[in-house]
């Protein structure tokens, strides 16, 4: 993973993804995906944009649809629960 944070590793379709309390991100090369709980994807630029300032998610919805989907495999595949179950099973 550091070889990923330094820019070494050069496997630009490698992709990080987490989850907290039902907010979400996935990460892949200069392309981060990020949501609050409840609310819509957004796109940010990394390379130009490292504070996150500037949506580009209408601008580039196949790219959103295609992280996501990534991230919805990946939360699938490790068993993240849904924060809408949990909170409704008074976690």
């Amino acid at each position: 993973m550091l070889a990923e944070l330094r820019g070494e590793s050069g496997e630009e379709e490698r992709m990080l993804f987490w989850e907290h309390i039902g907010n979400a991100a996935a990460r892949r090369g200069r392309w981060k995906i990020v949501r609050e709980a409840g609310s819509a994807w957004e796109l940010y630029d990394m390379a130009n944009d490292r504070t996150e300032r500037h949506d580009l998610a209408a601008q580039e919805p196949g790219l959103v649809e295609e992280l996501a989907s990534r991230w919805q495999e990946w939360a699938d595949s490790v068993g993240v629960v849904p924060w809408d179950t949990i909170r409704a099973a008074g976690r």
